[in-house]
């Protein structure tokens, strides 16, 4: 009898130590788990918000590439253009200022361009030359560069609710001027330093300056 207590004692002592070691173990194991899980989380989540920064780091950047290439298209060395050119079938494109023709595009036909750069009445076309007609497409400039001569470009003004515009003598505010009109017209661009165009209309027998922002160069609509 004494020794079945004995016996008994013991197994309760082993069944006891092992449950507790069990316990233990599920318990480090659901602690680990619990552990993995918030790691795994963690984990995800600065993965999702590295992700999320780094679009937003993308859209703000395209964004600013964008707003960069708007600013810079109506900035002061770019000037839209339409060209017209009465005279013979083809109008010349030159690899310089008089200098060799490059390639020639048919004067029927509607045709807008962007040009940055003036010498001596001469325009260097930085941007392809755009017709509309016979059939819109983009025509390439070779990529030594192309020069057009400014009396076949074309200005339209935009005083579409009849402003009345002047042309002065000089490229600056305040400047004695020489023509005043009320009508919209067009001229050809004879020169140009900044936000200021020199430009000229021989059937009015005008020449002088006016601020770019009067001006557009679409060939098949305003610039409103």
């Amino acid at each position: 009898m004494k020794i079945s207590k004995i016996v008994l004692i013991s197994t309760l002592t082993y069944c006891f130590a092992s449950c507790n070691s069990e316990q233990n173990t599920n318990a480090n194991s659901n602690q680990e788990s619990s552990e993995q899980s918030i790691h795994i989380e963690n984990n995800e989540t600065t993965a999702l918000t590295e992700q999320t920064s780094e679009q937003q780091e993308t859209a703000l950047q395209q964004n600013s590439d964008m707003k960069g290439e708007v600013e810079g298209s109506e900035g002061s060395d770019y000037l839209d253009v339409s060209i017209s050119d009465t005279n013979g079938d083809v109008t010349n494109i030159r690899e310089k200022p008089s200098g060799k023709v490059i390639m020639t595009i048919p004067t029927e036909g509607t045709y807008q361009t962007t040009v940055c750069e003036v010498s001596k009445q001469w325009w260097y076309i930085c941007r392809p030359i755009h017709q509309y007609e016979p059939e819109e497409k983009d025509i390439d400039i070779p990529e030594t560069g192309g020069w057009i001569h400014g009396s076949v470009l074309v200005l339209g003004t935009r005083n579409y609710g009849g402003q009345e515009l002047q042309l002065l003598a000089e490229p600056t505010k305040g400047a004695k001027a020489v023509f005043s009109f009320k009508e919209e017209l067009t001229f050809h661009p004879i020169d140009k330093k900044g936000e200021w165009i020199k430009v000229e209309n021989k059937e009015k027998k005008a020449t002088g300056w006016i601020e770019s922002k009067w001006l557009c160069g679409n060939a098949v609509t305003n610039c409103n």
